[in-house]
């Protein structure tokens, strides 16, 4: 991190598909930026409530608690 090619060797390793894939982090710039980039699906937990600030790249999910932890992924699995 916070390169893409990280997770691109990791899906290609476990051939798997990135938009089949949630990517789960609390860093914008490491985590969300190069998963974006390698076509995954971000969530961007946001705990220090810096997600109004103007990025060029958007995290598909952004969420500030444990609680909205859960339930936004539970939808993106399915379990809720």
């Amino acid at each position: 991190k916070p390169v893409p090619d990280i997770f691109t060797e990791t899906l290609d390793r476990l051939d798997v598909d990135p938009a089949q894939t949630i990517m789960v982090g609390d860093s914008f710039r490491k985590d969300v930026v190069p998963a974006k980039s390698a076509g995954m699906t971000t969530v961007w937990y946001d705990w220090a409530g810096t997600s109004r600030k103007r990025h060029r790249t958007r995290a598909d999910h952004i969420v500030t608690g444990s609680a909205g932890m859960m339930e936004c992924v539970g939808k993106l699995v399915g379990m809720s």
